[in-house]
């Protein structure tokens, strides 16, 4: 494979950052909030929503924003691996308590 052929990893563009910066607020504050006047615990509801939306936006911003690849099955790969990544950080960091 020739220098030039070598596979580039995208930048995080402005309307990817931003992007995710709404994931994270819309699926860490919002919907953990509304589900609390349900009857679920905040911490419950932020581990359930927040990896996934987080997840979400980081590959969808890689596939769909910065190299217009689409949805194909490396993005549904991706956007599982990543789930499960996040949201074993967050059990760790909110119900072991490593950072609260």
């Amino acid at each position: 494979m020739k220098s030039d052929e070598a596979l580039r990893i995208p930048k995080l563009s402005i309307k990817s950052s931003f992007f995710v910066l709404f994931s994270l607020v819309i699926g860490g504050i919002v919907i953990p909030y509304v589900l609390t006047l349900v009857g679920m615990s905040f911490r419950m509801a932020t581990i359930l929503v927040l990896p996934v939306s987080f997840a979400f936006s980081l590959v969808y911003s890689h596939y769909c924003i910065e190299t217009k690849q689409g949805y194909n099955q490396r993005f549904f790969i991706a956007w599982g691996l990543t789930t499960i990544v996040f949201t074993i950080v967050a059990y760790v960091w909110l119900m072991q308590g490593f950072i609260f």
